[in-house]
């Protein structure tokens, strides 16, 4: 746990070290945000037998649909969130799957109308579940990280339509029983309303 901790703390300071190091003085942080998120996406899964010859049995894709909430600021060409998103899968797979995120982006102001963004993000996920078979629960809390892309619709002038697709890589495993679960990487798309509030 400690060292999730530290790795969080690593990813959290190169996200932020950009928005401090602007090249352009007056690009200081001019939007407060709050955001509302929905997004659908997958999980893939790799089943191991440990038993002997640790044979992969199984690798699967779980279909996952999430909801956020997210705090962040804003200036002319960056931004941060920082956010935690609750997950379920449509077959109850999984009990829960909670992840808490920092994200930063570099912001693409092609447009008065949009802007197009790329960024970096890295948390923390836990996840309990329990297989069909097995009549004790698993759980699992890994770091992860990855990138983003998507685009900002302006909407109005405090209302961004967020527009998104997100990939993480993590090294999620749970052994109990000779079984291994390990969860690689997940993808998933997503919507996010952000109301932004000028700051003074």
């Amino acid at each position: 746990m400690i060292k999730n901790i530290q790795k969080i703390a690593l990813v959290s300071a190169l996200m932020v070290m950009p928005l401090m190091a602007s090249d352009d003085i007056d690009d200081e942080i001019t939007y407060s945000l709050i955001g509302v998120e929905a997004g659908y996406g997958k999980i893939s899964t790799e089943i191991t037998d440990k038993s002997g010859a640790n044979v992969v049995f199984k690798t699967d894709d779980i279909n996952l649909a999430h909801l956020a909430l997210k705090l962040g600021a804003e200036s002319e060409h960056y931004r941060i969130f920082l956010s935690g998103s609750y997950a379920q899968d449509s077959d109850s797979f999984f009990d829960y799957v909670m992840n808490y995120e920092v994200e930063g982006d570099y912001l693409f102001n092609f447009s008065r109308y949009a802007n197009f963004f790329v960024g970096i993000h890295g948390g923390i996920t836990y996840m309990k579940f329990v297989r069909p078979t097995e009549t004790f629960s698993r759980t699992i809390d890994s770091s992860y990280y990855g990138g983003n892309v998507g685009f900002n619709i302006h909407a109005t002038r405090s209302i961004d339509v967020e527009l998104g697709a997100r990939y993480s890589v993590m090294d999620a495993v749970n052994t109990k029983s000779d079984i291994e679960y390990n969860f690689t990487d997940d993808w998933n798309g997503y919507c996010s309303i952000i109301f932004k509030y000028q700051l003074d």
